[in-house]
């Protein structure tokens, strides 16, 4: 799927293919320069692929979700 997105504050825009994957491996977090805004997280040691932050993608609705975890109140869920 085909997304494009941005920081809050527009200074940083992309368009980008994604697909949706959770491998568990540690990442790096990148972050607009001028407002903070998390853009993009790579897996460290690694920058053939990078993971977008969904809360700057335009279309962020058209993406469905692979799983979801539901818990009750106070319930603790392990790392």
């Amino acid at each position: 799927m085909k997304v494009q997105g941005s920081c809050h504050c527009g200074n940083v825009r992309y368009e980008a293919e994604v697909e949706t994957a959770d491998s568990g491996a540690k990442r790096a977090q990148v972050f607009c320069a001028n407002c903070g805004s998390p853009l993009y997280t790579h897996g460290v040691g690694n920058t053939e692929t990078y993971g977008l932050r969904v809360g700057c993608i335009e279309s962020a609705s058209a993406i469905e979700p692979a799983s979801t975890t539901q818990t009750l109140p106070g319930t603790l869920i392990p790392c």
